[in-house]
C-alpha cells in the first residue's frame, strides 16, 4: 500500500505571488458556553449513574379531613387513625464516555523550504483546524441536548409537550409543524417552563428570575426573532404603542442579528439554526455546509443551498438555554499507572503535533518508512460522558414551520 502524499495546499514560488492572505470568518455557536464541565471520575467503570428523586405532591384536591367524633368505648373515636400514605420513587439515568476524533492534513518538512510563505500558510492552516473541532463539538452538544429536552412543536396543539426522545434516537420523532412561532406560543410554554420547575438561576445569567418574573435565554435564527414581533398586527400594536419615541431601539426597528428581550424572553441569535425536512413522522437534519470543490486546491465548504432554502428544509429549530440539562466529564487519564508510564494525554480536543512513522501510519494504514522524521500530521481527540443534569426538563426545543416570505412589490409604472 502507498503512503499517504503530502499536504499539497501551498502554492509554489514560480511567479511573484501578492503577501495578502484572506480567510473568511467562522460562525460561533453557545452549546460550548452553556455546557457546564466536570470531570469523569478515573477508575469507576464505564457507566455511570445519576439519580433524581421524584417529586411528591397531593393528588386529591378535595380535602375536607377525617372528622373528629367521641364514641365512649371504642378505639373507632377520637383516638381512630387515617393516615395518608405519601409515596416515594427515584429516576435513575446512566451515562457513559464517546469520543471525537480529528486528524489533519500530512505535512513534509522539506517541501516547506521551496514553499511560498509556508509559516503564514501553516499558521491559517492551524487555525482553521481549530475552528472545525470547535464546531463540530458544537454539532456533537446540539446533538444530546435536543433528545434530552422535551419538544414543542407550532401547531395547534403547541400545549402539547412531546417528551425527549432519548439519547438512542436514530431518527427525531416529533409531529409535523405547521405554523411559525408566534409570542402567543412562547407565553404558553413560558407556563409550561415554569411547571416544569425551570427556575434555577446560573452564574452565566442563561436564566435568571426577578421581581419581572423569570427570564430566559432562547437561542433562535434571526429571521424568527424578528418576525415574533412582527406577525401578528395585534401584538405589532401593542409594541408600538408601548416603545413609542424609543427609534431605533425599538423592537420593530432593530436590525437583523440584535439581542432582544421580548416578555420571557431573551432572544440569543443563532447565526446556523438546525433545519429540518420531515417524511414517516420524524424529522432530518440538513447539513448547514456542504463541500465546496471550487477552490484552486483541495477543499473548502460553503453554505448550503438546501440549508438555506425554506422549499428544501421547511423546518427551523430554536432551543431555550439551560445549564441544567446535562454536563460535560472529562476524562482526564493519568501518565502513570504502577510501574509504567505514557505519554502526556490530551482529550479536550486540542490539537497535538505527531512527527515521524506513527503520524504517516496512523493515517495511511500502512508503516511507511519515515527514520529522520520528515512528515508529520496534527491529531485531536475528544473524550467525555454528557451527564444528565439536574432538571433536564429546564431545557427545551421548539420545531416551526418556516414560511416562504411574502414580498411587498412596487410595481413600475
Amino acid at each position: 500500500m502507498a503512503c499517504g502524499n503530502p499536504l499539497d495546499a501551498f502554492r509554489a514560488a514560480t511567479e511573484y505571488l501578492g503577501p495578502d492572505l484572506y480567510k473568511l470568518a467562522s460562525f460561533k455557536g453557545v452549546m460550548i458556553n452553556l455546557i457546564d464541565r466536570g470531570v469523569f471520575a478515573p477508575n469507576t467503570g464505564l457507566t455511570h449513574s445519576t439519580f433524581t428523586i421524584a417529586n411528591q405532591e397531593p393528588t386529591t384536591v378535595d380535602r375536607p379531613g377525617t372528622a373528629v367524633t367521641l364514641v365512649n368505648g371504642s378505639n373507632s373515636g377520637s383516638c381512630a387513625y387515617d393516615f395518608t400514605q405519601v409515596n416515594w420513587g427515584y429516576t435513575e439515568k446512566t451515562h457513559s464516555p464517546v469520543k471525537l476524533q480529528w486528524k489533519g492534513p500530512l505535512v513534509c518538512k522539506d517541501d516547506q523550504y521551496f514553499n511560498f510563505s509556508p509559516d503564514r500558510f501553516l499558521n491559517e492552516y492551524v487555525t482553521k483546524l481549530g475552528e472545525y473541532v470547535e464546531n463540530d463539538l458544537e454539532h456533537h452538544l446540539q446533538y444530546y441536548y435536543m433528545r434530552r429536552v422535551p419538544i414543542y412543536v407550532c401547531r395547534t396543539d403547541f400545549d402539547t409537550e412531546v417528551a425527549p426522545v432519548g439519547d438512542s434516537a436514530t431518527t427525531f420523532t416529533a409531529p409535523q409543524a405547521t405554523s411559525e412561532l408566534t409570542q402567543q406560543m412562547l407565553d404558553t410554554l413560558s407556563v409550561e417552563l415554569i411547571q416544569n420547575r425551570s427556575l434555577m438561576v446560573d452564574q452565566n445569567g442563561f436564566i435568571t428570575l426577578g421581581d419581572e418574573g423569570p427570564l430566559w435565554s432562547l437561542a433562535i435564527g434571526q429571521q424568527a426573532s424578528q418576525l415574533i414581533a412582527q406577525n401578528n398586527s395585534e401584538f405589532r400594536d401593542d409594541i408600538r404603542w408601548a416603545q413609542s419615541g424609543a427609534g431605533n431601539q425599538s423592537e420593530l426597528m432593530k436590525r437583523l442579528g440584535a439581542n432582544r428581550t421580548i416578555k420571557n424572553f431573551r432572544h440569543v441569535p443563532w447565526l446556523l439554526p438546525p433545519r429540518f425536512t420531515y417524511s414517516g413522522g420524524a424529522y432530518t437534519r440538513v447539513p448547514e455546509f456542504i463541500t465546496d470543490t471550487s477552490v484552486s486546491k483541495g477543499s473548502g465548504t460553503k453554505i448550503n443551498p438546501a440549508w438555506a432554502s425554506p422549499a428544501a428544509a421547511p423546518y427551523e429549530g430554536a432551543l431555550v438555554l439551560s445549564p441544567w440539562v446535562m454536563t460535560s466529564e472529562i476524562v482526564s487519564p493519568k501518565a502513570t499507572v504502577g510501574p509504567v508510564s505514557f505519554n502526556p494525554s490530551n482529550y479536550m480536543g486540542d490539537w497535538q503535533w505527531v512527527t515521524g512513522p506513527q503520524a504517516v501510519a496512523a493515517a495511511s494504514g500502512d508503516a511507511c518508512y519515515d527514520p529522520l522524521g520528515k512528515f508529520g500530521r496534527h491529531f485531536a481527540e475528544y473524550i467525555h460522558a454528557l451527564k444528565p443534569g439536574a432538571n433536564p426538563l429546564s431545557g427545551a426545543m421548539i420545531i416551526y414551520k418556516r414560511c416562504a416570505a411574502s414580498y411587498d412589490l412596487v410595481q413600475c409604472t
